[in-house]
């Protein structure tokens, strides 16, 4: 993953915006779509994550699904992003899904990085770098924590949380992709991802 990759939500990408967004979005060149729609029914979140691989697939960008590894056998996504309220379910989605994305959030914890690293994650998450709007209660990290563990990993380490085109120039050279959702909503889709690439360059 290098780049921005892009978060899309419901709250922010309506069910009648979502195929002109997917499609926009990888036209710009996303290193990864991932599908979060934390708040929908089980189906709504698959019928979106169907429809959002269906037109990724078409440009080979990956979607990886938030938290869900049925939702992402069912929709055929690529991969799988866990929280701390899903790792049970690291070693398992590991070991059957060995040519998945399997992706982790890390929060503010070098030693959680380091130690999903070394077991086999595809990428690891830290933040949240600024104040997120979507989760305002998430603990905060520090940019020099983030660099300090790009610096000892070889697998993408992505930079999440309250990130937009005008912060993200702090982030640039630091890590391998930039996790954004409310600064791509439309409809500023266009002005957010060009801006954004403009701003940003990966480590």
């Amino acid at each position: 993953l290098r780049g921005v990759y892009a978060v899309v939500d419901a709250v922010y990408v309506s069910d009648d915006e979502l195929a002109g967004f997917i499609n926009l979005v990888c036209r710009y060149g996303v290193c990864a779509i991932q599908m979060r729609d934390k708040n929908l029914e089980w189906q709504h979140r698959l019928e979106r994550a169907k429809l959002a691989v269906q037109i990724a697939d078409k440009y080979d960008v990956p979607v990886i699904v938030n938290d869900d590894p049925l939702l992402m056998k069912m929709a055929g996504a690529h991969g799988v992003h866990l929280g701390a309220d899903e790792e049970q379910w690291f070693k398992p989605v590991r070991a059957l899904f060995p040519h998945h994305i399997v992706g982790v959030s890390c929060y503010d914890l070098p030693e959680r990085a380091l130690s999903y690293a070394i077991s086999g994650a595809d990428y690891v998450a830290m933040g949240s770098v600024f104040p997120s709007p979507s989760e305002p209660q998430r603990v905060r990290v520090s940019i020099d924590i983030i660099k300090r563990v790009a610096e000892c990993l070889n697998i993408p380490v992505v930079a999440i949380g309250g990130i937009n085109w005008e912060n993200v120039r702090e982030l640039s050279g630091v890590v391998d992709a930039v996790a954004v959702m409310s600064a791509l909503k439309p409809p500023d889709t266009e002005k957010g991802i060009k801006l954004l690439q403009k701003h940003f360059k990966p480590r």
